[in-house]
């Protein structure tokens, strides 16, 4: 399998707290609830991954998308070697990428609840921009675990993770990376036209599986500094 996650199980001690107090034993049960919920996200961003690829293999021919000049007086042709079923190939894959972004965002938001009950960081309930997140989980352990805060800032900082979220935020809020961009751009309020801009399948197919790399990398990080005697 392509996943870098294929086969892989969060263990069950991963985020437990290490105390006898009764709070904690409470903070343990919300603790098995969500590291339960994690891996049924883990289990669904792999199953959205293994179908998009189910379309991508059967055919989606779009490393020439775009002819010019096209056939029959066009003067740019789109797609111009895919059939009838490549269109429905490439639909479906782009549905499946859609919610495959959506999801790995999910279970990071979901591993940053957890490190902050496995570390009661604080949250500032006077600043309404002090929220939970994967990202200010990895802000505030800077004061209590410095090396697994380095850790998780440097897989936050690579390529993979970036590139990843920039693919998830252009879907959520631009142009998604699958759909041709407009032939109008307008820049330091010149206006020019062209034909777009658009990201091969195969392209977006390693950029999944470079963010799924870095979503085992931060479980190995975890793994590394919570499992540690």
């Amino acid at each position: 399998m392509e996943s870098p996650l294929y086969n892989y199980n969060v263990p069950d001690n991963l985020f437990t707290i290490k105390d006898d107090s009764l709070i904690a034993a409470f903070k343990g049960l919300h603790t098995n609830h969500r590291v339960l919920e994690l891996q049924n996200k883990l289990n669904d961003v792999n199953r959205d991954f293994n179908i998009a690829m189910f379309y991508f293999y059967r055919g989606i021919p779009d490393d020439e998308w775009k002819r010019s000049p096209g056939k029959d007086g066009l003067s740019v042709e789109f797609f111009p070697n895919f059939k009838e079923e490549h269109f429905s190939n490439q639909y479906n894959f782009n549905y499946f990428v859609q919610i495959f972004f959506y999801k790995v965002t999910t279970l990071y938001e979901i591993i940053g609840h957890l490190i902050y009950d496995r570390f009661s960081l604080p949250i500032n309930e006077k600043n309404q921009r002090d929220k939970i997140s994967f990202n200010s989980a990895i802000s505030k352990l800077k004061s209590q675990e410095r090396n697994l805060h380095q850790s998780l800032q440097m897989i936050k900082n690579s390529s993979n993770f970036r590139d990843g979220t920039k693919m998830r935020n252009d879907i959520a809020h631009n142009q998604p990376a699958y759909e041709i961009s407009s032939s109008v751009t307008i820049k330091d309020g010149l206006t020019a036209f062209g034909t777009g801009s658009y990201t091969k399948s195969k392209e977006i197919k390693r950029t999944m599986i470079n963010y799924l790399q870095s979503v085992k990398e931060t479980f190995m990080s975890l793994e590394q500094y919570l499992l540690k005697s």
